[in-house]
């Protein structure tokens, strides 16, 4: 009997290392350079994006500067091209976000993950946040000339450039780029759905030993005699 149970722990342990840990999704875009923008009204901010091949969407996010951690709640939308449709949305606060690391010194992201994932398939889409008037958290603004910097949206994507909304609620941003802002406002992001831990060849041989002493043990014990 005690042989028996010995086994139980023995199998936990070679599948511990397939079951643990999440792995981090990605920002669709991101970027570096760029100067730092307070809040002087109540926009929507964001950026149109071309999907050219399909890609999985697992959470909105917004840029923290410094980090230094949300101050305030934004909502975030997605809208497909003209705004006719909220594909996803989420109130995000420091509290029920996640950091996620961005490629600008400036700062990293922050994410909420949505309940379920959206699946984009080729065609235009628009990425907005809503900043209350003064709100300590700012975004970052790319321009051609006055804040150069780059943007770097993963494969099967194209950035196309900024969007905003006068509005003073949260709303689609229908203005696109004007008064310089040539890059982007950062602002608002989405997320790629976290693919799961890949076992490592080690992994797998433990989990096979395991498995195989186990199948051997029952073996024995239905060939004993009763």
């Amino acid at each position: 009997m005690t042989a028996h149970r010995s086994l139980v722990p023995a199998v936990f342990l070679t599948l511990a290392p397939l079951v643990g840990g999440s792995v981090a999704a990605a920002p669709v875009v991101d970027f570096t350079g760029g100067q730092e923008s307070a809040i002087f009204r109540n926009p929507t901010l964001g950026w149109r994006f071309t999907v050219t091949s399909p890609i999985a969407i697992g959470a909105l996010g917004i840029f923290d500067v410094t980090p230094a951690g949300l101050a305030d709640s934004h909502q975030i939308g997605l809208w497909n091209s003209d705004g006719s449709l909220l594909l996803a949305s989420a109130t995000i606060t420091d509290a029920n976000s996640t950091h996620v690391i961005s490629t600008s010194t400036a700062g990293d992201w922050r994410s909420i993950s949505l309940i379920t994932p959206v699946v984009l398939a080729p065609a235009d889409y628009v990425i907005g946040a809503f900043y209350a008037l003064n709100s300590a958290d700012h975004v970052f603004q790319i321009t051609d000339t006055a804040f150069p910097g780059t943007v770097s949206p993963i494969p099967g994507v194209t950035y196309v450039g900024p969007q905003s909304s006068s509005e003073s609620s949260f709303a689609f941003p229908t203005v696109g780029s004007g008064g310089g802002v040539i890059g982007g406002f950062f602002g608002p992001n989405l997320f790629t759905v976290a693919a799961p831990p890949i076992p490592e060849p080690t992994s797998l041989i433990l989990l096979g030993s395991g498995l195989a002493g186990l199948v051997g043990r029952m073996a024995w014990r239905k060939r004993r005699p009763k």
